[in-house]
């Protein structure tokens, strides 16, 4: 797998981007956190994904001007890490699912401490 500061060069030099700031509105995030990238050496999977899509929409207007360069191909490893990425989310997103749904549940069965809340609160209203 590359390097994040060659991965992020690349980048900068296919959108002809001059400063790393650029190539951080691209990414969404802000300068710092490039830079933390590029010492850390890896770039989170969800911000590979966005470059992915991109590298592959660049392959296809390759293609359609017959200047075909394979550099720009999403490589194995990144392709894995970004649907290992996608799968951790999907788990999370449909654990989450659950707890809302238990949550409702919860709130849609009346507690008798509630009521006897409810009560107390109206009775002192009424004082």
């Amino acid at each position: 797998m590359e390097k994040a500061s060659e991965i992020i060069k690349e980048l900068m030099i296919q959108k002809e981007f001059r400063l790393k700031r650029d190539a951080a509105e691209f990414f969404g995030v802000s300068p710092q956190a490039l830079s933390i990238w590029i010492a850390k050496g890896e770039i989170p999977p969800k911000h590979l994904l966005k470059l992915s899509k991109e590298n592959v929409m660049m392959e296809k207007l390759e293609k359609t001007s017959t200047s075909f360069s394979t550099g720009t191909r999403p490589k194995q490893e990144e392709s894995k890490t970004v649907i290992d990425y996608l799968m951790r989310e999907n788990v999370a997103l449909k654990k989450e699912i659950e707890y809302l749904r238990a949550e409702v549940v919860q709130v849609k069965i009346p507690s008798n401490s509630r009521n006897l809340l409810d009560k107390i609160v109206a009775d002192s209203l009424l004082i």
